[in-house]
C-alpha cells in the first residue's frame, strides 16, 4: 500500500493536484499509517496534507460523504479494494458516488 501513497503523492505534486484517496473500513488504519509514512512533516491534520509542490491528498472512507464542493476538480484513487466480505451492493453504490464526483479516476497503470 505505501508504493500506491507514493504513487499518488508524486503524481499530485507532479501535476498540482488533489487526489483523494477512497478507501474500505477493513484497510483504514493500515492507509493511516502509510499516509504518515509519506507526508515527511508536512502537516497533516484530519484527512488531508497539503504539500509544498501543491499537491494535496485526502484520505477517506469510502462511505464518508464527498466534502469538496461541486467547483473543486479532484481525482480519485481507490486503495485496497482487492478483498474482504463487503456486501457488493454496498461497495458498488459507495465506489459509484465517489467517482460521480471525481474528475478523474487515478490507477497506477495511469
Amino acid at each position: 500500500m505505501i508504493a500506491d501513497f507514493v504513487y499518488a503523492r508524486d503524481y499530485a505534486n507532479q501535476r498540482k493536484l488533489w487526489i483523494v484517496l477512497v478507501v474500505p473500513p477493513e484497510v483504514l488504519v493500515k492507509a493511516q499509517t502509510a499516509m504518515a509514512a509519506i507526508v515527511n512533516s508536512h502537516p497533516f491534520g484530519g484527512r488531508t496534507v497539503i504539500f509544498p509542490a501543491g499537491g494535496r491528498l485526502s484520505l477517506v472512507l469510502a462511505s464518508d460523504p464527498v466534502f469538496l464542493p461541486k467547483e473543486q476538480p479532484f481525482s480519485a484513487m481507490f486503495l485496497g479494494w482487492g478483498g474482504g466480505d463487503r456486501k457488493a451492493a454496498t461497495t458498488a453504490k459507495e465506489m459509484t458516488r465517489w467517482r460521480k464526483a471525481a474528475s478523474k479516476v487515478l490507477s497506477r497503470a495511469a
